[in-house]
């Protein structure tokens, strides 16, 4: 019976499902093949590949929480869930959560705040640019000659 462990569907539950097997991952233990073990595992329905406290973002409450709610970038969920923007993104799509960009007066209120909390980037930004300016005088004095000559 050893062989056929697969075919059992609390076994195959609890390998699939609980722990996150890979379907190949399966079937080489048993020496099938992974179509084998995908169609048992379609026959009970096992879709999920993990159980939702592995991947919170999973769960269309949580999410919308977070990305709506929340208002926290993909960037950020992925962080702390340790997975791709990519995987929230195609989360956030498949249950259709779309938030209203940021008004006008948010987007002042975040930098605002951004440069009066963060000196080290508002240094960092100006001392780029001011360098950047220098290294690049030729190209920006072009600019603003071409600019002046498109609005005589």
């Amino acid at each position: 019976m050893m062989n056929h462990l697969y075919l059992d569907k609390d076994w195959l539950y609890n390998e699939r499902v609980v722990k996150g097997r890979i379907l190949s991952d399966i079937a080489k233990q048993f020496g099938v093949s992974r179509e084998a073990v995908s169609f048992q595992a379609r026959k009970w329905g096992f879709r999920e590949l993990y159980n939702k406290e592995h991947k919170p973002y999973t769960d269309k409450a949580w999410l919308e929480e977070e990305y709506i709610n929340k208002r926290r970038r993909s960037r950020d969920i992925a962080e702390g869930c340790g997975v791709s923007i990519n995987t929230i993104n195609f989360w956030s799509r498949k249950y259709g959560l779309r938030r209203d960009p940021p008004t006008k007066e948010q987007v002042n209120a975040h930098n605002r705040e951004r440069y009066k909390t963060d000196a080290e980037y508002r240094k960092r930004r100006s001392v780029f640019s001011r360098e950047w300016r220098e290294r690049n005088l030729e190209h920006c004095k072009a600019v603003v000659r071409k600019y002046h000559l498109a609005h005589k």
